[in-house]
This record gives C-alpha cells, sequence and structure tokens, in this order.
C-alpha cells in the first residue's frame, strides 16, 4: 500500500507542476488498487493564480505630456480601446490585430505594446510577451503595471529571479499595488521562501481585502507551511467572496484530500468541475479520490475525460497507467 501512495503523490507532484502545468501500475491487476490517496501540502502549486491578477483592462501612458504635445491626440489610442474591449468579450485574435493597428500606427505607444503583450500572455506565448513589454519599457520606465506584466511572464516560464526584480520594481513604483504584492508572493512560494510569500499575500489582502485571487495565494502558502486550517479558512473566504472561483474549489479539495476527508473533496471537485469542464486535471484528481471511496466506475470515467481533454503527457500517463491497472481500456 505504501508503494501506491509514493506513487500517487509522485504523480501528482509532476501534474501541478505541469499545470504552471508516474503511476506504474501492472496490467495483471484486475481491479483498482486499495490506496489512501494523501497529497502533502507542499505538493501543491497554483493553478494559474498569476494569469488571474492581471488587471480587467489595464492601461499604461506613453509619458507625461509636454506642452508642445498637449493638443496633439494619439492616433493609436482608438484602436487600443478597441482591442480592449475585443480583448474583454474574449475575442483574443481581434484584439491582437487591434493591438497590431495600433502599433502602425504609433510605434512610440507603450500602451499598445503593453497591451498586445497581454495577449500573448493569454496565448502562452510568453517570449512574445517579453519581447514586447521590453519596448513597454523601454518607452515608459516609470509604468509598474508593464513591470507587474514582465514578472507574471517570468514566473509563468519559471525564470523566478528575473520575476522578482520586475515584481520589486513594480512595487518600488506603486507600492500600493496589490496585484504586484500578490505576484511576488507566488515568486516567493516556488523559491521556497514562504514566510516572504505570507508576507506579501498578507499585505495583498491588506490592500485589497475583496478579492479573491489572493486569499487563494495565501491558501497555497498556508498549506505548503502545514497550516491546513488557516488555508481552509482563506480558500473559503474566496468562495464568499467569488462563489464561481474554481480555483478556490478545487484547491480547498485539494486540502481535504490531504487531511482524509475525501467525500468532502470529491464534492469540491465537482463543483471546480462544473464551473469549469475542460480542465483535464480536476479529472484526474477527481478519479483519484473515486479510487479512494472504491467508486470504480466514476474513476474510470474521470480518467478517460482526462486522455479526452489534455495532450499533456504526464496527464495522459497517469490517467492511462490507472485505467490499466483497473483493467479498464483507456
Amino acid at each position: 500500500m505504501s508503494t501506491n501512495i509514493n506513487r500517487i503523490v509522485t504523480g501528482l507532484a509532476l501534474v501541478f507542476c505541469a499545470l504552471f502545468m508516474c503511476v506504474a501500475c501492472s496490467s495483471t491487476t484486475p481491479s483498482a488498487p486499495t490506496v489512501v490517496v494523501t497529497l502533502p501540502p507542499e505538493q501543491v502549486q497554483p493553478v494559474e493564480t498569476s494569469q488571474i491578477e492581471l488587471l480587467p483592462s489595464p492601461t499604461i501612458e506613453v509619458n507625461q505630456p509636454t506642452a508642445e504635445n498637449t493638443e496633439q491626440a494619439d492616433p493609436a489610442e482608438a484602436i487600443i480601446n478597441n482591442g480592449i474591449a475585443l480583448f474583454d468579450t474574449r475575442d483574443i485574435d481581434g484584439a491582437l490585430s487591434a493591438f497590431e493597428e495600433a502599433i502602425a500606427a504609433n510605434p512610440n505607444s507603450a500602451n499598445a505594446y503593453y497591451q498586445r503583450a497581454r495577449v500573448w500572455l493569454e496565448k502562452k506565448d510568453l517570449a512574445r510577451a517579453v519581447v514586447d513589454l521590453n519596448q513597454a519599457i523601454l518607452i515608459n520606465a516609470n509604468s509598474a503595471e508593464a513591470f507587474n506584466l514582465r514578472g507574471i511572464a517570468y514566473l509563468e516560464s519559471g525564470q523566478y529571479d528575473q520575476a522578482l526584480a520586475d515584481l520589486n520594481a513594480a512595487i518600488g513604483l506603486k507600492p500600493d499595488f496589490g496585484n504586484a504584492f500578490n505576484n511576488r508572493a507566488l515568486v516567493y512560494f516556488h523559491k521556497e521562501e514562504l514566510d516572504k510569500g505570507l508576507e506579501d499575500a498578507t499585505q495583498a489582502i491588506t490592500l485589497s481585502p475583496n478579492s479573491a485571487e489572493f486569499y487563494v495565494t495565501r491558501g497555497l502558502i498556508y498549506s505548503k507551511k502545514d497550516s491546513d486550517d488557516l488555508a481552509l479558512a482563506d480558500f473559503n473566504k474566496a468562495i464568499e467572496i467569488k462563489p464561481d472561483y474554481e480555483k478556490a474549489y478545487f484547491n480547498r479539495g485539494v486540502v481535504y484530500a490531504s487531511t482524509g476527508k475525501i467525500t468532502e473533496a470529491i464534492t469540491d471537485l465537482n463543483q471546480a468541475i462544473t464551473l469549469t469542464p475542460d480542465q483535464a486535471v480536476y479529472y484526474l484528481y477527481r478519479g483519484m479520490m473515486y479510487l479512494q471511496n472504491k467508486e470504480n466506475q466514476n474513476a474510470i470515467n474521470d480518467f478517460r475525460k482526462v486522455l479526452e481533454l489534455s495532450q499533456d503527457e504526464n496527464l495522459r500517463k497517469q490517467a492511462t497507467d490507472w485505467l490499466t491497472s483497473m483493467g479498464a481500456t483507456p
């Protein structure tokens, strides 16, 4: 039994890494192995929480206007505003076209490069996002928003020292920038500097006490510090503020699972899946919970759903291995 536990924990660690993103079982075993699924808090990683910290429709200034240009309208402004509207309605490709048009209209618009970087981040093209943010910062070195966004790009690419430097700059320029404190907390989370991360997450909450995302970040840090009660309190608060926040349900489910509350974990995973039915890792984790609860057919259905939804090698291997161990076809 202990071998199976270790295999699950190892597999889950790979899953959560892939989310910022094995289980080897005998094919001769006809039924699901009896396991106790316990996920140590130190294996939990945030589910793209840093991405949520993009401001809804942020803009940045090119430079402070001077007496010579105060009456000269920016030819890119109207195009940028149209692009932001498209981005907010999830027309990402339309927004990209608009921001490219804006850059052509005014190659010195820091805001146009900044907005296009948001599109590249949405498309997971981190390299292009950094290139555009480099240009935005070159034009306007006083933009806390641009440093924050570049910090996010570095964070998501695993370049934590670069992310930290940019987020320090963002906070230096804008000391009340709650998003930057939250993102820096996530950097510290990954760098295993949990006390610093906790301090930043708490500061973010102090600055923006109604931000559900900030409570999830602090809850993740508390979980990694083995403070499950405090983690649950933060996830509960996040759900109170934002009842449709699937990542709060998912991470609360992880904590419930780690403390042996399988029924509660399944309930939260059900809610996360209801809110975001295309997230493969939710099905993989719920399948493991169903195995623990001896609901084998439900587990099989969930593992097959992982294969339907995901092309991620680690997720697919774990789902396939569990199906094989249960005598089920992938």
